[in-house]
């Protein structure tokens, strides 16, 4: 899969999000992203227009993650209860697009880090997703995933 992924290196610029973080077994993954984005859904926090759900995994291993779950907000969030202002990495990432179903999105990462070995990138270990809009449709699905750069 990995000549598959169109990758672009570009320069990203940290942006607000409110999010809920908790460590997360990658098989509970599924699960919890679900009580994550209903703990956002109950606080409704301002969302600037085309504003999607985000999520950032941090701390990597083999066991599973640091995951927010969350949405890009303004400035003016700053955090109710356990929804914490948080922000999107900034710095020089890789990026490409993943179409279909989520469930796939795993693969989609591993293409992006292959591509990037195979480049001589290395990457820091952060990776995230913005979501696209939803469709009930899996082939209209878009979600853009990020790989930052050490």
């Amino acid at each position: 899969m990995s000549g598959d992924v169109a990758v672009e290196e570009r320069e990203v610029a940290a942006t607000p999000i409110a999010a809920t973080r908790r460590r997360v077994a990658w098989d509970e993954l599924a699960s919890q992203i679900g009580v994550m984005f209903d703990a956002i859904y109950a606080v409704k926090p301002p969302r600037p227009p085309g504003a999607h759900n985000v999520i950032v995994y941090r701390e990597l291993d083999d066991h599973g993650a640091l995951v927010e779950c969350g949405v890009v907000t303004d400035a003016s969030f700053t955090g109710a209860g356990a929804i914490e202002r948080s922000a999107l990495p900034a710095g020089r990432a890789l990026v490409t697009v993943h179409r279909g179903r989520y469930g796939g999105i795993p693969a989609t990462h591993d293409a992006l880090a292959a591509w990037a070995r195979a480049h001589g990138r290395v990457t820091s270990g952060v990776r995230w997703e913005i979501y696209g809009d939803w469709s009930d449709d899996p082939a209209q699905l878009e979600t853009t995933l990020f790989q930052l750069l050490r």
